[in-house]
C-alpha cells in the first residue's frame, strides 16, 4: 500500500505540475502578445513625434497668426468707421432733402 500511495501522490504532483506549466505557457503567450502590441504602439509614437516635429518646423516658417489677426482687425475697424461716417452723412443728406422738400411744398401753396 505504501508504494501505491506514493505512486498516486507522485502522479497527482506530476498532473499539478503539468497544469501549472500549461498555465504559465498561456500567460507567457499573453505577455508576448502585449509586448508586440507595445512595440507597434512604440512605432506609432515615433511616427507621431516625427509628424509633430515636422509641423513645428513648418509653423516656425509661417508669419505670426497674431500679426495677421491684428491686421485683419484693423481693416475691419476701418471699414466699420467708414460705414458709420457714411451712415451719418446719408442721414444728413436725407434731412437736407426733407427740408428742401418742405420749403418747396410751402412755396407752392
Amino acid at each position: 500500500w505504501f508504494w501505491r500511495g506514493l505512486l498516486t501522490l507522485g502522479m497527482g504532483g506530476l498532473v499539478r505540475l503539468l497544469i501549472w506549466q500549461r498555465k504559465m505557457e498561456r500567460q507567457l503567450v499573453d505577455q508576448q502578445a502585449k509586448v508586440s502590441g507595445l512595440a507597434s504602439l512604440s512605432e506609432q509614437v515615433k511616427e507621431n513625434a516625427t509628424a509633430v516635429t515636422k509641423l513645428t518646423a513648418a509653423m516656425e516658417g509661417l508669419p505670426g497668426i497674431k500679426t495677421e489677426l491684428s491686421a485683419c482687425h484693423n481693416r475691419i475697424n476701418d471699414v466699420a468707421n467708414t460705414t458709420a461716417a457714411l451712415t451719418g452723412e446719408m442721414k444728413q443728406i436725407n434731412n437736407t432733402l426733407h427740408l428742401i422738400q418742405e420749403h418747396l411744398m410751402g412755396q407752392s401753396k
